[in-house]
């Protein structure tokens, strides 16, 4: 499974060295990532400098782009006397002296704030550069390859970062390769489920099982056509639909782009009780739309979650 890499931002104070790790990481690579040079790390740092009414955007705009995890940061922060070291060197266009001390500081300050969230590597950007960029290329790699129970950890992980034990909202896509290896349809018994997540209770895999049942009748009823146009359904349909008031809301089936793209939109999810049984049954879900639509076997599955209130309280 993979959590595709959608960009990657490399940030840093002036002279800290991301545009020679930026050119080297692509040179690894192969251009395999988007690299974007600053972020909104770089926003909130100036807004801070000069004083700017904008600050709170940019706050915001910030923990939002970190809060799909999809996106990754890489954060380059060496000391206050690599940096002075390196301007005395070959001088900076914009900056003098004082003011790339002060410009140091907000960076320092900031990246100190996000360096939790698991989608953050910090580099100190004093060692070798190619230790760095090597460093970073292999970081990507493995946020790239995933399991369930990796994606559980970086949600819980993320949640946890936050000041407030809430994110919202909380994004993440995943990519199977349309065998589901780690589908195990033993999410809709009891007894497994208790086992293995003993925060649910039997109401709730009561509940698993209607939706799916609900939601497999839903598509079987579009399929033929008994619907209020009277139309049966193709794989073009936007009607795949299921939908509640309980945690998980909304589920929409497309197929598109000769991907089956699985929408999921929960209003609630508490990211350590509820959470690690509810992604495995979305992906049990998602499996059995694929089978249902007698999808091509390599036909792969695109599962996308927003999580509106990721949360560690109750």
């Amino acid at each position: 499974m993979e959590l595709e890499v959608l960009k990657v931002c490399i940030d840093g104070s002036d002279c800290s060295g991301k545009t020679s790790l930026w050119n080297t990481i692509h040179n690894i690579s192969g251009y395999r990532w988007k690299l974007e040079d600053r972020s909104f790390v770089t926003m909130v740092v100036y807004s801070r400098l000069h004083g700017r009414k904008k600050l709170p955007d940019y706050q915001r705009q910030l923990m939002e782009d970190l809060s799909n995890l999809n996106n990754k940061y890489i954060l380059v922060n060496p000391s206050w006397d690599t940096i002075e070291s390196r301007y005395m060197q070959r001088g900076d266009d914009l900056h003098d002296l004082e003011a790339l001390r002060k410009i140091h500081g907000l960076y320092s300050e900031e990246i100190e704030k996000i360096s939790r969230f698991p989608n953050v590597l910090v580099l100190n950007g004093e060692d070798d550069l190619g230790d760095m960029a090597h460093r970073a290329h292999s970081w990507l790699k493995n946020q790239e390859n995933v399991s369930l129970e990796g994606v559980v950890s970086l949600v819980q992980s993320h949640v946890q970062g936050s000041k407030t034990g809430e994110v919202s909202p909380l994004k993440f896509s995943l990519i199977d390769d349309g065998n589901f290896s780690e589908d195990d349809e033993r999410i809709l018994s009891y007894d497994h489920v208790h086992q293995h997540f003993d925060k649910i209770k039997p109401a709730t895999v009561v509940e698993f099982n209607r939706m799916v049942h609900d939601f497999m009748e839903t598509i079987d009823k579009e399929l033929r056509g008994d619907n209020i146009y009277n139309s049966p359904q193709g794989l073009s349909s936007r009607r795949f639909i299921f939908h509640q008031e309980a945690c998980v809301s909304f589920v929409q089936a497309m197929v598109r782009d000769e991907m089956l793209k699985f929408h999921v939109t929960c209003r609630s999810s508490h990211v350590l009780d509820v959470f690690p049984a509810d992604i495995r049954l979305l992906y049990h879900m998602c499996h059995r739309v694929h089978k249902r639509l007698s999808l091509p076997v390599d036909m792969r599955a695109q599962l996308n979650f927003t999580l509106n209130s990721a949360h560690l309280i109750t």
